[in-house]
């Protein structure tokens, strides 16, 4: 499941990155990429895409079953305003 976020535009964002600067002391790694257990990907329309598919990747290969088959399931759709 993924779920997507409209999010400021890049300038919006890194002008909010320097008033942090000027009060707390950070370290700007780079776009986010995976964090607990999120994949974020933004796309050219500035829309954050997050989804969990890593992560289930990673569980289905410990587990040795990233070949199982799948199933259809019924699911929830959340929206976020």
């Amino acid at each position: 499941m993924t779920y997507q976020l409209l999010v400021p535009p890049l300038p919006d964002i890194l002008q909010f990155v320097k008033e942090l600067q000027a009060s707390f002391p950070t370290k700007h790694l780079g776009e986010l990429e995976y964090s607990l257990g999120l994949e974020v990907k933004r796309n050219h329309m500035g829309i954050l895409s997050i989804s969990q598919n890593k992560l289930l990747d990673i569980i289905l290969q410990k587990f040795d079953m990233i070949d199982c088959s799948s199933i259809a399931t019924h699911t929830l759709f959340l929206a976020i305003t």
